[in-house]
């Protein structure tokens, strides 16, 4: 059986600058990527995902800790194909025998108008695909030569508009006149948009300029975590997973390597959390000077920040730093969902780990 896009996400990023979304200070191609493929609709749970193929701008350096975040470190992230070959590509992938499933991830980028800073990320789409009922490409949706914001809002417009209640592949729906897409069965789609009020407003382009490619260098390094302490316990710290110990049924965040309750070793398993809904115990705002040395930039750029501790589990309470909303504006009680941010810069590149967000119902539509 032949493969189809049967799923969907579009994100936005949380920034702006002269009314166009742009990345806010802790995001860039890395965390929009792993925020699209993680909320994608996928019909069956656990669907298997075993490559991503992206088009545009997604940083090469950073592939192998795409597995890391999406909790499937085995996957297969393939060199990033310029974006005017999206339409050829995504023909190719669904045309590929070798594979069950996978995503073909989309960075369009963007110049908001009248702004001299080069071209950033606008949003990122994740496109699922995989055997079975879908929609399929009946040639390059695209037209050759190119594949600016317009075409590709086209693709999206058009499988958007499939993603309608999945119907069996004995009862297939025509292609709309003058489309190349045809439909057996429909897809799943959602989008994450940032409430307008919420996004964070660069006031300049030099400043946006400035803070969406600060220097990784230009830090404090005080607090200092070695690479290989970071590199061995990212997956649970991105993935909010905890460890339970088998023989005394503790729980604990993050993981190390005995149980704190009994002290085994060899009875501990990985349980990954919940991200969404987490509630907000405790809150204090950290106001420039008060911060922590590998803030040091963050606080210079951007000043006061939030920080909220907030409970995940039953038996588990999880640190984090609040973003996308104004300090002091959660409070105790509320709900927060953990998400994928840049941290803070050391050793010449950046640590990446969870951040808050207000919590808030995600926009779309489910097959």
């Amino acid at each position: 059986m032949s493969r189809s896009i049967v799923a969907g996400s579009r994100v936005e990023p949380s920034g702006e600058l002269g009314g166009v979304p742009v990345p806010g200070p802790d995001e860039d191609a890395f965390t929009l990527s792993v925020a699209a493929i993680d909320r994608l609709p996928w019909p069956v749970a656990g669907f298997p995902v075993r490559q991503v193929q992206p088009f545009g701008p997604f940083p090469p350096a950073l592939a192998g800790d795409l597995g890391e975040a999406l909790g499937r470190p085995g996957i297969d992230v393939r060199p990033a194909r310029p974006l005017p070959e999206l339409g050829a590509g995504l023909i190719s992938l669904l045309d590929d025998p070798t594979e069950e499933g996978g995503v073909a991830l989309v960075l369009p980028t963007s110049v908001p108008q009248g702004a001299p800073v080069p071209p950033r990320i606008s949003e990122a789409i994740a496109l699922g695909f995989a055997r079975g009922p879908g929609v399929r490409l009946r040639g390059s949706s695209l037209p050759a030569g190119g594949a600016d914001g317009a075409r590709i809002d086209d693709l999206v417009q058009e499988l958007r508009g499939h993603s309608s209640a999945r119907r069996a592949a004995s009862d297939p729906r025509p292609a709309p006149a003058g489309r190349d897409v045809e439909v057996d069965g429909g897809m799943a789609w959602s989008e994450t948009r940032t409430p307008v009020g919420g996004r964070f407003q660069w006031e300049s382009p030099a400043a946006y300029s400035q803070g969406s490619s600060a220097d990784p260098w230009l830090v404090s390094e005080g607090a200092y975590l070695p690479w290989p302490t970071y590199l061995a316990h990212r997956s649970g710290r991105w993935r909010l997973a905890a460890a339970e110990c088998g023989a005394c049924g503790a729980r604990f965040f993050p993981w190390r390597g005995s149980c704190p309750n009994c002290g085994r070793s060899d009875r501990l398993e990985r349980r990954e959390l919940s991200r969404s809904g987490l509630e907000v115990e405790a809150t204090t705002v950290v106001h420039p000077g008060a911060q922590p040395s590998e803030f040091d930039l963050q606080a210079g750029s951007s000043g006061s920040y939030e920080v909220v501790v907030a409970r995940a589990d039953p038996h588990i309470r999880v640190t984090l730093q609040l973003t996308g909303a104004s300090p002091g504006s959660v409070r105790i009680g509320d709900r927060v969902d953990a998400v994928l941010r840049r941290l803070f810069p050391l050793e010449g590149a950046w640590r990446y780990g969870l951040k808050a967000i207000p919590a808030a119902p995600m926009a779309g539509t489910t097959a």
